[in-house]
């Protein structure tokens, strides 16, 4: 009992990426509730386009749909867990943000998080809409990769500005940025594009205005 109430205590101490433990957390049980019930979880909170032209009540996906991932594939008719989408935007996750978190402070991590995440889904319609394809609009979108990559936006922010070698991370960047390309109608590019530019543009206002008030 001790030992669970010093993990509990251990987990809210300012160094501990406890935010990005919680995402990790519910983006694992979503996952696991759109297997779960045959993809209703899935219908309910994936972003579709053509949904929220038609009723702005689904403008909620901006967010729930960062909270779902790839969850099964058809082998010979039978459902088959995906766990490649979930394990790969996880461990992004875990990587960017055991880093990320402890610099900004979880109420920043949490605003640049969210922020990013509807930056994403926003640069999904705007370009759905711009283009007005039709498949786009039918064309339904999930994952936390946009909001990853505004993670990505900020750590480029914060490592130029401390001085640290950001080639490395803009190289990852880059080579995320272009497999969409690569792949193409298997990754969404608006999503991964929105989410960094939010993330770059957020983290340099914070820092400007952080600096005008000193």
């Amino acid at each position: 009992m001790d030992k669970f109430k010093y993990d509990i205590k251990h987990l809210f101490q300012k160094n501990v990426p406890t935010l990005t433990y919680l995402l990790i957390f519910s983006c694992l049980i979503l996952w696991l509730l759109q297997m779960l019930t045959n993809d209703i979880v899935t219908n309910w909170f994936m972003l579709v386009p053509y949904r929220i032209q038609q009723n702005p009540i689904y403008l909620y996906t901006f967010i729930t749909t960062g909270f779902l991932h790839a969850d099964s594939f058809d082998f010979f008719g039978l459902p088959i867990p995906n766990i490649t989408h979930i394990l790969f935007n996880m461990y992004s996750l875990w990587i960017v943000g055991k880093v990320l978190e402890p610099i900004m402070g979880i109420k920043r991590y949490a605003f640049l998080y969210f922020i990013s995440l509807i930056g994403s889904s926003l640069a999904i319609y705007l370009v759905t809409y711009i283009s007005n394809d039709y498949i786009l609009w039918l064309t339904p979108t999930i994952g936390a990769s946009g909001a990853i990559f505004g993670l990505f936006g900020a750590l480029i922010i914060i490592f130029s500005k401390i001085g640290v070698n950001i080639q490395p991370l803009i190289f990852v960047v880059v080579l995320n940025l272009a497999l969409p390309f690569l792949f193409p109608g298997y990754i969404s590019w608006e999503a991964h594009l929105g989410g960094f530019i939010t993330g770059l543009l957020v983290t340099f206002l914070q820092i400007h205005l952080a600096r005008r008030k000193r």
